[in-house]
Formats: C-alpha cells, structure tokens, sequence
C-alpha cells in the first residue's frame, strides 16, 4: 500500500508539472497575441494635389485613409508642416481616434504659387509618413463676364458696380448677340431711337466685358476692342478693378485704330502668372458687334 501510494503521488506531481507546463505555454501564448497587437505602426494614404484659390482665406485639406492598423483603438497624433507659410500657413490638424481621415485647417495668404505640405503620423507603435503639393491660384473659368447695361451710350459710363440688365459668359470673348433677345429687356434707353433710321428698337445701350487675365509669359501685350461704336478698355496692375488705369479709349484718343471696327490699346508689360482685372466697354448705337481680345508672347 505505501507503493502504491508512492507511485500514486508521483504521477501526481508529474501531472501536475504538466499542468503548469500548459498554463505557462497558454500564458506566453496569450501574451504574445497581446503583444501583437501593438506591433503595427500606423498608416495613412497620400492626398491628392489640390488647388486653392487665392485669396480665398481659410480652408481645409483631407488625409485620407487613416489606420492605426492594430486590432485596439490607438490614439494617433499628427505633424503637418507647409514648405511655405508665406502661401499657405497650416493652422491646426483636427482627428477624432477610429475615424478614417484627418481634416488639416489652412490659411492661405493671398500670394499665388505652389507648396509641399509634409504629414507625419504618430501612435504608439511607430509612425508614418506621407506629402503633397498644393497650388494656390486664381480661379479658372474660361470666357469673361459680358453685360448690358440700361445706361445711354452718349454718357459714356463704366458701369463696373452697377446691376446689369442682362448677363452672361462670353467663351471666346465676343459678345454673344445672336444668343440674347435683346427687345425682352425692355430698356428705357430703346425709347429714344424709335423712329428715326437705322433705329432697330434695340439701340443706345451699354455693354461691359469684365474679368481676369493671367499672362502665360513675361513681356510685351495689346488688348483689342472690336466695337461698333465708341469703346474703352481699363487694366489694373493686380486683381483689384479700383486700380485699372484705361488703355484704350477710342473718342479720347488713348490707342490707335486696327482696322474695320477694330481698335489696339497701348503697350502693355505684364508678368507671367500674375492676375490682371481687365474691363472692356463698347457704347452701343446701331451697331451690333463687340468684343476683346489680347495677344502677345506665350
């Protein structure tokens, strides 16, 4: 019986060094799936180039595809850094911990060009990396603002802030006159030319071309006014209409004649990329043709 109870306690203790030898492999095991899961640096995808428009203010940009790629909710920070904070100023990085995108708050400063904007991610775990161009620019929508005005052309006015009669995008910068009908705007100035010919019904009135021209090279260019009648033409030195400076004036004898119908303004050196607000008047008597045009290098 002693033997027996001897052998009995042995095998005992060896189950039980088993036992423990088990719980010990499940522990490790166990803990190295723990461990695993804070073994993954985050990730984030790489933003696409974007476009900004200047002096636009304020703005935001997104970083995508944001991961902490554990399978625990970690809490990731970001560094986001402009190449140039004198064209675009990073102001704050907002992220809620889970999401998939990060939003980055901007400012741009009204100073057209282009910038690296540079995105670290940092959890626990590690970090990632990704950057991104952003142009700020002005915006680009081809043709120019063509008005009709319900101002007499013998005022001779540059209706720049008043409300327009009519209005519309000029594509190839020729006033669309075919495409309007002009006797449904029922101005008071038709009243005066009734009667006496070439009176049409649709006469004395004023129309304005107005936008933006952004020279593709440095150097020389002249403006063309195709009118009519009398016309004008004002180009400011930046973006801003109160600083046009009037380049051609057909009755005051600022520009020359090109032919039919056809005046050039003075010389005109521009900068390449920058902004130029260029205005364009025709004072409409019986004659219905009107349009500006430019040429020079580039």
């Amino acid at each position: 019986m002693t033997g027996s109870r001897f052998n009995i306690f042995v095998i005992y203790l060896k189950n039980m060094k088993i036992m423990r030898r088990l719980f010990l492999l499940i522990c490790v095991v166990y803990l190295s799936g723990i461990s695993g899961f804070a073994q993954y640096p985050p990730s984030i995808g790489t933003p696409a180039d974007d476009t900004l428009f200047i002096n636009s203010g304020q703005n935001f940009l997104l970083i995508p595809d944001v991961d902490d790629n554990d399978g625990l909710v970690q809490e990731i920070t970001f560094n986001v850094t402009s190449s140039n904070t004198g064209i675009l100023e990073i102001d704050s990085v907002a992220y809620t911990t889970g999401h998939t995108f990060a939003i980055i708050h901007v400012t741009e400063k009204g100073v057209m060009g282009s910038v690296t904007v540079s995105v670290g991610a940092t959890d626990p775990d590690g970090s990632a990396n990704a950057s991104f161009d952003v142009f700020v620019g002005p915006y680009d929508n081809p043709g120019i603002n063509f008005e009709i005005h319900d101002i007499v052309f013998w005022q001779q006015v540059v209706p720049l802030d008043a409300n327009p009669a009519f209005a519309m995008i000029a594509e190839n910068g020729e006033a669309p006159y075919d495409e309007i009908d002009l006797p449904s705007l029922n101005l008071s100035v038709y009243s005066d030319c009734q009667t006496s010919p070439p009176c049409t019904g649709t006469d004395f009135f004023t129309a304005l071309f107005k936008g933006y021209v952004i020279p593709p090279a440095t150097g020389d260019y002249y403006f063309y006014m195709s009118s009519g009648d009398q016309c004008s033409i004002g180009l400011s030195s930046d973006e801003d209409f109160d600083n046009a400076a009037v380049i051609l004036h057909s009755s005051d004898g600022i520009g020359t004649s090109s032919g039919e119908k056809e005046w050039r303004s003075v010389q005109q050196s521009l900068e390449a990329g920058k902004v130029y607000a260029i205005y364009g008047t025709h004072w409409n008597i019986h004659t219905l043709i009107g349009g500006i045009f430019w040429e020079g290098p580039g």
